[in-house]
């Protein structure tokens, strides 16, 4: 009876054998492919901005010069490129410092401690080939104790507009007022 029990154990491992065997094989019939796929990345353009003393309201009416307290309108107009294939989001509108270098007819040194600037943070979002003006309320003030020797001085403001690219569908419009966040 040892004999047929160690026939069958025999068998039955030769059998498991082939089985295995068998399995490797199969293991051993696999295909592959590459494939090359072709992306792209969206066309944001440079931006170049104009722009304009309004003196101390949108309306122009003549009188552009401020006195101590009151502030005055920038408007910019900021044209988004037609070949942008994304809508353009304002992230920041900064008014660089008013230093000496920046005031004739005055004090440059001294008067310039009286000037501030603004600094908006706006959410429209510009839609590719549109001209937007861009007025910003309060972007200049002649703080209220600025003295008498600041008066008759002319200064000239810098900006600086960061757009980005953005997805959302455009505000709407091409005309924005926009109030500091800082003045």
């Amino acid at each position: 009876m040892q004999k047929r029990s160690k026939r069958i154990l025999a068998a039955t491992l030769a059998a498991a054998g082939v089985l295995v065997a068998s399995g490797i094989a199969y293991a051993t019939w696999v295909q592959a492919d590459d494939v090359a796929v072709n992306g792209s990345s969206e066309t944001f353009k440079p931006i170049t901005l104009s722009g304009e003393w309004l003196g101390r309201d949108k309306v122009q009416t003549g009188d552009a010069g401020l006195l101590p307290g009151e502030s005055g309108v920038v408007k910019l107009t900021l044209p988004v490129s037609a070949n942008n294939t994304i809508n353009a989001r304002i992230a920041t509108i900064i008014g660089t410092n008013i230093t000496a270098d920046h005031i004739s007819g005055t004090d440059n040194d001294h008067c310039a401690q009286y000037l501030s600037e603004g600094t908006y943070t706006p959410t429209a979002i510009l839609a590719p080939g549109t001209t937007n003006e861009i007025y910003l309320l309060r972007a200049v003030k002649l703080i209220d104790a600025a003295p008498v020797t600041c008066q008759g001085m002319t200064f000239q403001t810098e900006w600086t507009v960061s757009l980005e690219p953005d997805r959302t569908a455009p505000t709407g419009g091409t005309s924005f007022d926009l109030s500091p966040s800082n003045n």
